[in-house]
């Protein structure tokens, strides 16, 4: 468990990971496993997870919160990937983001949204979160189209 006194800086950083996998998730439909095995989307996502925690350090937020956060910054982006693709590859992955994520699309779209205002901030270029952002908004508009289907 991981006690802050910043729990602000916290949910932020957490914002800053969880925001690029889930957008990466629903390039896939929410399937984790098809995630896994797209390398291009993987490293977009893993870039995306750096440009996030530049915005926050830019902003006033220096300290990378979870501490595993800080892994996408030490380790090779290679090594971060291949990672991710063991995780993704899991049940735990299934429940724990492709459930959630397909569960909480409002959610998850309000809380990129509130990133977005924090890049704004920042005034730093994230060619990858916005090409993530694009994969959020084709997924939702697929949700509004099947539920007018059926």
């Amino acid at each position: 468990m991981d006690l802050t006194s910043d729990i602000d800086g916290w949910l932020k950083y957490h914002v800053a990971l969880v925001s690029p996998l889930v957008s990466a998730l629903y390039k896939h439909d929410c399937d984790n496993y098809a995630l896994a095995h797209d390398k291009e989307t993987l490293r977009i996502m893993v870039r995306a997870a750096k440009e996030g925690g530049r915005i926050l350090k830019a902003i006033g937020y220096p300290k990378r919160q979870p501490f595993q956060f800080n892994l996408f910054y030490w380790l090779p982006e290679i090594l971060s990937m291949k990672a991710l693709q063991g995780l993704l590859r899991s049940k735990f992955a299934e429940v724990a983001y492709s459930l959630h994520a397909k569960a909480a699309l409002d959610e998850m779209r309000e809380i990129a949204d509130e990133f977005r205002s924090l890049i704004e901030k920042a005034s730093i270029e994230t060619l990858n979160i916005d090409r993530l952002k694009d994969y959020t908004a084709e997924y939702e508009t697929a949700q509004k189209d099947d539920s007018e289907n059926t």
